[in-house]
């Protein structure tokens, strides 16, 4: 396989991962359907332990808590012992997670006449759906649940609770892995991913037919799949053999042959996707109807977490106070030899294309402008009252929005023709920041709500044949539910945002990690940072001062010694 599973198989074998067949793997036998088991080294396995004779009803409302907290371990046959038989029936423990940090949930237990009622109150840090969506909450809201209780042959027992399972965010992380399902941008050349949390006994099936359902109503619009028309996901079987050969079984009553273009497209999605779980396949067969579905011999490769390949760039004031548009290289500011001089503007938020064929700046907020190569004249793109520092996609199209639009963002192209991207959601609100994915498919806007505190919210790109864009999906993806305030966003990687915000009661503005389907993690503090940029390895900030820092560990390290540096952003 293309994407070097025995690699991944060496190195599973050598103590990252315990998979059965590590220790000298059969090279025959039939194909057996069973869980793949996933172990982390120096990790004990929670036992749950179940009711004891003659417990409180408080004593079982807290056995409980912890038995379903750690009931992934045993599929919750612990957890259901302190369920009467009808709430066993009932109960749905897979329905959803609600996960908490390191307070304790509390509980209240008030008995009347042989029976009782517990809230239990916890401050969610996130939930997690069936799917293994992940969604982040906002802090400082506790959250009350009700459970009742009553005596079955004198044994306190709970009667009646909510689907679902609460979990510490330690054990969620524990028993869960955040794995990438991935789907094809709407061209077929990049590969997208959408973040699930998938239990580690089940990871590898659970991922498969996460990737069989196809992406959520978010991302749908802005994807596509290799997954022919009219297959059935419920009928989709995920089987290993003794060899770890994973084979797919896929229903569908589609009519005639599907286009051997969509099997390869499957095979790069597969590939990619189960090297998220870090498991150990050493092949993957696809069945359509229970007829083998082959990829052809050379399948084409698609680009996974496009990376720009230089920068950042800055703008630096000359002697007379032109702005230059300069990269940092190796720690020395180099100014662009091919860019016409900015005489005459109020330069500022430069944007340039992953491929450094577009170059645009904003000038004095009022004008996109478009810098030519071999230092052409300046082009105005677009005019406006207050743009917002534009974002350059892979396809070429320079992206921009009013501060207070009218429903809309904006995307204009190097022939001077914007493009209005519907986004009725944002009529009458402040915009923040906008920047499109590296891979074209997704574009993240900040927002402050009239509600409440800025929002984030990721939403897919729908385009033509041509990469024009048409719209946005009509769902949306909100992250970074924790920060209080945002002033700027950044793509990091393919699965996260660098944000340059407020969270947790802080005053000055901090750079933030915010996963798209994670838990949101602060950096080190930086007094007097104004703005942001990243790369997959680093966060870069913008000080007051106009000094340039790049996040190294706990600490902020000057990129070049000198000050005068303003605005970086990275290509893309």
């Amino acid at each position: 396989m293309r994407r070097e599973m025995g690699a991944v198989a060496a190195m599973a074998c050598a103590g990252v991962l315990a998979l059965a067949g590590c220790m000298g793997i059969p090279t025959s036998g039939p194909v057996q359907e069973g869980e793949v088991q996933l172990t982390e080294p120096d990790l004990a396995i929670p036992i749950p332990t179940g009711p004891r004779e003659g417990a409180t009803a408080d004593e079982v409302v807290r056995g409980f808590l912890a038995a379903a907290a750690d009931g992934v371990y045993d599929e919750y046959q612990t957890a259901m012992e302190f369920l009467s038989l009808p709430a066993r029936s009932d109960w749905q423990p897979w329905a959803s997670t609600t996960v908490y940090g390191t307070a304790d949930p509390e509980v209240a237990v008030d008995e009347t006449d042989g029976a009782a009622v517990a809230v239990v109150t916890v401050e969610p840090v996130a939930t997690v759906d069936d799917a293994g969506r992940y969604t982040e909450s906002a802090g400082g809201t506790p959250v009350p649940l009700t459970l009742s209780l009553a005596r079955s042959a004198g044994e306190w027992r709970i009667t009646d609770l909510p689907d679902g399972v609460l979990t510490s965010y330690n054990t969620f992380a524990n028993s869960h892995r955040e794995v990438g399902v991935y789907f094809a941008s709407l061209d077929g050349q990049v590969l997208v991913p959408e973040m699930r949390w998938f239990q580690n006994s089940k990871v590898v099936e659970e991922a498969t037919r996460a990737l069989v359902e196809g992406p959520s109503p978010w991302l749908r619009d802005g994807v596509r799949t290799g997954v022919p028309g009219g297959v059935s996901p419920s009928l989709a079987g995920v089987t290993i053999d003794a060899s770890n050969v994973l084979t797919l079984n896929l229903a569908s009553d589609i009519a005639g042959t599907p286009e051997v273009s969509d099997r390869d497209l499957l095979q790069e999605q597969l590939e990619a996707t189960l090297a998220g779980t870090r498991a150990v396949i050493s092949d993957i067969v696809v069945t359509l109807n229970g007829r083998p579905w082959a990829p052809t011999s050379d399948v084409p490769e698609l680009e996974v977490n496009p990376a720009p390949r230089s920068g950042p760039f800055v703008l630096v004031d000359d002697a007379e106070g032109v702005a230059v548009l300069t990269e940092v290289d190796s720690g020395e500011l180099v100014p662009v030899a091919d860019v016409a001089p900015l005489t005459g503007m109020r330069a500022s938020s430069p944007a340039i294309s992953l491929d450094g064929t577009v170059r645009v700046v904003l000038d004095d907020r009022q004008r996109l402008v478009l810098l030519p190569p071999d230092a052409g004249e300046p082009t105005t793109l677009l005019e406006g009252a207050a743009l917002l520092p534009p974002s350059v996609d892979r396809h070429g199209w320079v992206w921009t929005a009013e501060q207070f639009p009218t429903g809309g963002l904006t995307a204009v192209d190097a022939s001077r023709e914007p493009v209005p991207v519907a986004a009725d959601w944002l009529t009458g609100r402040e915009v923040r920041s906008i920047r499109v994915s590296r891979d074209g498919a997704r574009v993240a806007v900040a927002y402050q709500s009239p509600e409440g505190p800025s929002v984030i919210e990721v939403a897919a790109i729908v385009r033509d044949e041509e990469g024009r864009p048409q719209g946005l999906g009509a769902e949306r993806l909100v992250v970074g539910a924790s920060l209080d305030d945002v002033v700027e966003v950044s793509w990091l990687n393919e699965s996260s945002l660098a944000v340059l915000g407020r969270g947790d009661g802080v005053d000055d503005l901090t750079a933030y990690e915010v996963p798209l389907g994670g838990r949101s993690a602060s950096k080190a503090p930086q007094p007097g940072a104004v703005n942001i940029a990243a790369t997959p390895e680093r966060i870069y900030l913008a000080d007051e001062e106009g000094f340039l820092r790049r996040n190294q560990a706990s600490t902020w390290v000057p990129v070049v010694p000198v000050s005068g540096l303003r605005d970086p952003a990275f290509p893309g």
